[in-house]
């Protein structure tokens, strides 16, 4: 017994391309959550456990890798490539403040990720 099609007024024709647009949305939607998902995942295991004002983890300057470091505000693959470079060349972050030793980390940069950062030591940042 063949299935019918609701009425509408509009063709068969052009309800198909809102279906699929519908389904690609959909999709689309469902690979951001998955994305965030991911980013948190990895997040939580490279932090120190400490917990930032904003009670989120922070992310431990001493033993996060480049992909957790590339979270943070204002830190991209070059940033987080230069922290992980110093911290092996110079041992592990002593206070945040040490931060200012890496090439291309400012003031500015600092203040961004504050909030986000430990040293292992509960040196977590403050709310801006």
């Amino acid at each position: 017994m063949p299935i019918d099609e609701p009425e509408s007024d509009e063709p068969a024709v052009t309800r198909r391309p809102l279906r699929r647009a519908t389904l690609i949305l959909l999709a689309a939607a469902l690979t951001m959550m998955l994305a965030v998902a991911l980013a948190r995942l990895i997040n939580r295991q490279a932090g120190g456990g400490d917990m930032t004002a904003r009670g989120r983890e922070a992310v431990d300057l001493n033993t996060a890798d480049e992909a957790a470091l590339t979270l943070l505000p204002g830190i991209g693959p070059t940033n987080a490539r230069a922290i992980v470079q110093y911290r092996q060349e110079h041992g592990p972050f002593a206070s945040l403040e040490e931060l200012r030793h890496v090439r291309n980390i400012g003031a500015t940069t600092l203040r961004k990720i504050e909030p986000y950062v430990s040293c292992g030591n509960n040196d977590v940042g403050s709310d801006p």
